[in-house]
């Protein structure tokens, strides 16, 4: 059986031909792009051995600068603090900061980064590991690390799971395993110092150099006091809070119930005790504060004379009001 070859048609001739004739066109323009490659190409400088770049932040960062987190659920298993410039909306820098990540706490001279992380050897199961690590603000790099026992609080993320006392001197961590209970570091000696225990009550709020308090069930209130080898003595107040009839959030200085109503307390260093100061009357409804805010914000008050109750009992919980700032 003969084969005959397959007809050759004139448009495949033309396809031929006009192929056949891209190399003088299409060389032209390569040559064309190389050179311009070229060119560019020397250019660049060379980053052979040149490692890689780290840029400086200013040290201490500006007011407005924030650290925000990263809290979606799905990446509890590696948190993130994000620096973020408030004014311009730039991102500056990111710390990794372990597993269900709290917040940042910074030295008030603005030169460390105190930032307590929990850590597992299989990622979110295995070995647990707390620490307390140290970053230095400008480079955001690791400068040192604590050990802590491995019982920090899981919980959302709020202001009040951790707190650096007034002076920066010991650095205080709400504990639930489900015993509740508050690590004491000492940030002078970079180490542990002891565990207080605080049966149902939680979360830390600093008063003072050597001070705070955590909020109970039943509303009273426990009063730490710490000496300066952080050992501590307590003392628990009578119910001060209406838990049932206007439950309080965790999330302010100046408290605010359910019902929009201030409840300042001020703690008194010469009984150990924590004072009623007067509260907002009710000439000063629900509209001069925030019921509920947002999950680590501070409480909002809005109006010139709620800011001026605000300073009235500017101290009633060892903290500066943010209304007195704007």
């Amino acid at each position: 059986m003969h084969l005959r070859p397959l007809p050759t048609t004139t448009r495949f001739l033309r396809t031929r031909r006009a192929v056949a004739r891209l190399p003088s066109a299409a060389g032209a323009a390569l040559a064309m792009v190389a050179l311009v490659l070229g060119s560019a190409r020397a250019e660049l400088p060379s980053d052979v051995g040149g490692g890689p770049a780290v840029a400086t932040l200013t040290v201490p960062a500006p007011k407005h600068w924030v650290w925000v987190n990263d809290f979606v659920f799905p990446h509890m298993a590696d948190g993130m603090a994000y620096l973020v410039d408030g004014d311009t909306g730039r991102y500056l820098g990111t710390l990794s900061t372990g597993y269900s990540f709290a917040h940042l706490n910074l030295s008030r001279d603005g030169k460390l980064i105190y930032s307590p992380e929990t850590y597992f050897s299989r990622g979110t199961r295995g070995k647990r590991t707390d620490v307390v690590t140290l970053y230095d603000p400008a480079t955001l790099g690791v400068v040192g690390e604590i050990p802590i026992p491995p019982k920090r609080s899981s919980n959302l993320p709020m202001a009040a799971n951790n707190a650096l006392t007034d002076d920066d001197r010991f650095l205080l961590i709400y504990n639930f395993n489900p015993a509740q209970s508050v690590t004491v570091v000492d940030t002078k000696t970079r180490k542990f110092v002891r565990e207080i225990e605080t049966p149902g009550c939680a979360l830390v709020y600093p008063t003072g150099p050597r001070s705070f308090f955590s909020v109970c069930g039943d509303g009273s209130l426990l009063l730490v006091g710490l000496d300066d080898a952080g050992a501590a003595h307590q003392k628990r107040t009578q119910p001060l809070l209406s838990m049932g009839a206007d439950p309080v959030t965790e999330k302010a200085v100046h408290r605010c119930g359910a019902q929009g109503r201030l409840a300042p307390r001020r703690r008194s260093a010469t009984r150990g005790e924590c004072e009623r100061v007067p509260t907002v009357r009710n000439h000063a409804p629900r509209r001069h504060c925030d019921a509920q805010g947002s999950r680590q914000g501070r409480l909002g008050v809005r109006r010139v004379d709620a800011r001026a109750h605000a300073a009235d009992s500017a101290q009633a919980l060892g903290e500066r009001h943010p209304a007195l700032d704007r």
